[in-house]
Order: C-alpha cells, then sequence, then structure tokens
C-alpha cells in the first residue's frame, strides 16, 4: 500500500475518506458533516480518479446494474448476477434476486455493499430461494435460438444450405450488433 502526501500535507487515503465523509467542500475546509452513505473500508483506501468516479448513477434496469459489476470488475458477481441469479424484482435501488442456495451468504450480501459503495445509495437487497424469471444468460440463449430459427427459415440461407449440404449456420448477429456495425 502506498501513500501519496498531497497538499497541506494530507494524503490520498485521507481525503478520500473526507470525502466520503462530508463531501469536497469538507475535504477543502476541513469541515465534516454526517456521512451520507456508509463509508467501506475498501472505498476509504482508494483516492476517486477521473477514470473511476466515486459515485455512479443509479442502473435504470438490470442490465445496467449487471454492467456496472462488469465495469468496475467484479467478474464473479457479475457472473453471478448474469449466469446465476434470476431476477425477482428490480427498481433502481432496490433489487431482489432468487438463488439456488448454492451461493454463501457473504457472497451474495457482498451485490448490496458493492452497489451501496459505487451509488452512494443505501440499496435495499432481498434474496429469495425460488421465483424469479430467467437468467440474462438464460435469456441471451433463448434470443440466439429464436434468431437462429428465423435465419434458417430465410429463403437466401435455405438456398445456400441447398447449394453447401455441408454448410453450418455457425453465427447469427441480434439486430443491435448489425446495427453497430453498419454505422461505422
Amino acid at each position: 500500500h502506498t501513500r501519496v502526501a498531497g497538499e497541506a500535507g494530507h494524503d490520498a487515503d485521507d481525503l478520500a475518506r473526507r470525502i466520503l465523509e462530508g463531501g469536497e467542500a469538507a475535504a477543502r475546509t476541513g469541515h465534516h458533516t454526517a456521512p451520507s452513505a456508509p463509508a467501506s473500508s475498501a472505498m476509504a483506501t482508494q483516492a476517486p480518479t477521473a477514470a473511476t468516479p466515486l459515485h455512479a448513477q443509479l442502473p435504470q434496469d438490470y442490465v445496467a446494474l449487471v454492467a456496472l459489476f462488469k465495469d468496475r470488475t467484479e467478474p464473479r458477481l457479475a457472473h453471478l448476477l448474469n449466469d446465476e441469479l434470476r431476477l425477482v424484482d428490480y427498481r433502481p435501488g432496490s433489487l431482489t434476486i432468487a438463488h439456488d442456495q448454492r451461493h454463501s451468504r457473504d457472497q451474495l450480501m457482498m451485490i448490496g455493499r458493492r452497489l451501496n459503495e459505487w451509488t452512494g445509495h443505501d440499496w435495499s437487497v432481498t434474496f429469495a430461494t425460488d421465483g424469479g424469471g430467467p437468467t440474462l444468460l438464460e435469456t441471451e440463449r433463448r434470443e440466439d435460438a429464436e434468431r437462429h430459427a428465423a435465419a434458417a427459415t430465410d429463403p437466401v440461407v435455405a438456398a445456400l444450405f441447398a447449394s453447401f449440404p455441408d454448410a453450418e449456420l455457425a453465427d447469427v448477429a441480434p439486430p443491435e450488433r448489425i446495427a453497430h456495425a453498419q454505422s461505422r
């Protein structure tokens, strides 16, 4: 752990702690106010950088919430949220997810702690043992299968298969990926 001295003899850790406790103005003036969000030891030991803002906006949907975990390099939790946990209910600041009891309570509670740290907002994270829809991975696989089935019925694809009987349909890009590629 390296300590970097900043203005007026304060180090980066102290500055980050003071910003978390009372905002940026308090860090400059030395006046502290009541904390607006709980500060964790992990957050207090890292000074915010221009590339990583102190607080992210509240994700507006579950897909954006999972993207936040990917962006903040929490691959294990991102994997859990995307591939294993089932969404029961989501509203910004409130999350209910179903799990199959393979996951430790500490692992699940880390989801709420990270959301509190990253957004500066108190999250209500509830875990259920049943219910919920398909996982994001299951939804993606179903959509891939539907695109493949639709592509196979396309007359051009059918003609190609008739001309090349050993051919296989390897990938069918989702519409948003096609639109992005065409906009380049």
